[in-house]
C-alpha cells in the first residue's frame, strides 16, 4: 500500500545548490592568503581537503578541525578573510543548481505537495544563495533555518520544526539530503529520507539508513511515483 504525501523538506547546501564548491574555495583562498609562504598549501588539495572533512560541519567544529590539522596557521585570521570573501561573492557570484532540481520541484507543486526548508544557514545567506541562483524562496512554505536557534543536524529537531510548522504528520513527509549529518537528522525524525550523495563522502550505513540513494534529483521523481500516492 502506497504512503500519502503532503510535505517534501529539501536541505539546501549541497543537495538544490552545489554550495560546498562555492564555500570551498572561499576557504581556500582564505587559507592561502594568510598563510606563510612556507604552510600554503595547492589549492586543489585544499578543496578536496575540505569535502572530505569539513562538509556539512557547523563553522565552530570546522575552525577547531582546521586548527587541529593546520597547526602553523592563523586560523582565527584565515577566518576572517574568509567572511570577507564570503561576503563579498555570496552577492555577486552564481552557485550552479544540482541536476533535476527544477524538474523535481515541478513534479511536486503538479501534485500539490507542500515543499519547505530545513537548513543550518543563515536566512539572510540562504535567500541570497537562492536569488543569485535563480530559486524562488517563496516557493517554500515553510524556512527552517538557523535564525530559530534549533540544534543543528544530525539532531532531529530541524525537520522536525519543518513538519510541525507545515502541519502534516512526519509519517507523510520525505526529505531531501546529500550528507550524513542530513540524512541522520531526517532518519532521527523519522522521515523517509532520499539521499543524493553530492561532493562529500557517505559511507555504507548512512547509505542502508536511506529511503533511497539516487544520483540526481531528477531520478527521485520515479521513487515517488511508485512508493506514494498524493
Amino acid at each position: 500500500m502506497k504512503t500519502e504525501l503532503k510535505l517534501a523538506v529539501f536541505d539546501v547546501d549541497g543537495l538544490m545548490l552545489d554550495s560546498e564548491a562555492f564555500y570551498a574555495n572561499a576557504w581556500a583562498d582564505a587559507f592561502n592568503l594568510n598563510s606563510k609562504k612556507e604552510h600554503r598549501v595547492n589549492k586543489k588539495v585544499l578543496i578536496k581537503w575540505f569535502y572530505n572533512n569539513l562538509s556539512g560541519k557547523k563553522i565552530g567544529n570546522q575552525l577547531d578541525f582546521i586548527q587541529s590539522y593546520y597547526k602553523n596557521n592563523d586560523i582565527k585570521l584565515i577566518y576572517e578573510e574568509y567572511r570577507k570573501l564570503f561576503a563579498k561573492r555570496i552577492n555577486t557570484d552564481k552557485v550552479k543548481v544540482r541536476k533535476g532540481f527544477f524538474y523535481l520541484i515541478k513534479f511536486l507543486k503538479r501534485n500539490n505537495i507542500k515543499l519547505a526548508i530545513a537548513t543550518t544557514a543563515n536566512l539572510n545567506i540562504l535567500s541570497n544563495l537562492l536569488k543569485n541562483s535563480g530559486i524562488d524562496i517563496s516557493m517554500f512554505s515553510v524556512v527552517v533555518s538557523s535564525d530559530l536557534g534549533l540544534p543543528y543536524k544530525p539532531s532531529p529537531e530541524p525537520y522536525l520544526a519543518a513538519c510541525k510548522l507545515s502541519n502534516v504528520d512526519v509519517s507523510n513527509v520525505i526529505a531531501f539530503e546529500d550528507s550524513e549529518s542530513g540524512v541522520m537528522s531526517a532518519c532521527n525524525a523519522k522521515l523517509k529520507c532520499f539521499l543524493i550523495p553530492g561532493r562529500a563522502p557517505v559511507n555504507n550505513n548512512i547509505k542502508q539508513a536511506s529511503f533511497c540513494v539516487c544520483n540526481n534529483l531528477k531520478q527521485c521523481v520515479r521513487v515517488i511515483k511508485n512508493n506514494f500516492c498524493f
